[in-house]
């Protein structure tokens, strides 16, 4: 608890040596700081912190995977590699089978939702580019592979998403 409270005291100060301090202490066996650390990741970390989250899924059973779900769905909004979100998404879907707690498989449909809706906007967005590229007569290739990438994502997602409703 001590170390939890100085990490996140540190996290207000200087959330980079934050950052290296959590790295140090991610195998160290507290809920308390467990939690810490995925706060401070879900605010400052990247794709690398992803490994943490991971490794953390069987820590928490109970009404404590809400506080795991929703810190690790707004974590991977911040990474920027498809394939960490997809594997991600994956995770989370595991919350949603039979026999999960009412509450925990609500809780890891919204996160997978959250996560499909952000590659929609992100489609649309990049539609809207593709759009004004060509009015101008631009290179459309880099905005369309783009889309490409990002629509695939998306509709993986949603396969994803659409599974774990059923």
């Amino acid at each position: 608890a001590i170390a939890g409270a100085g990490l996140s005291a540190l996290a207000k100060e200087n959330p980079q040596a934050a950052m290296q301090k959590a790295k140090e202490l991610e195998n160290e066996d507290s809920d308390n700081l467990r939690f810490v650390i995925m706060d401070l990741y879900t605010a400052n970390g990247d794709d690398k912190n992803n490994d943490f989250f991971v490794k953390q899924k069987d820590n928490f059973g109970g009404f404590e995977a809400i506080g795991f779900i929703n810190n690790y769905g707004q974590f991977l909004k911040h990474c920027s590699k498809d394939e960490t979100v997809l594997s991600g998404a994956a995770l989370l879907k595991t919350y949603t089978e039979k026999g999960k707690n009412a509450y925990v498989k609500y809780s890891a449909q919204k996160a997978l939702k959250d996560l499909m809706r952000m590659y929609q906007d992100k489609e649309d967005e990049l539609t809207g580019k593709l759009e004004e590229v060509k009015k101008q007569n631009g290179d459309v290739a880099s905005v369309s592979n783009q889309l490409t990438t990002v629509t695939a994502t998306k509709n993986k997602l949603k396969e994803i998403y659409d599974a774990a409703k059923s």
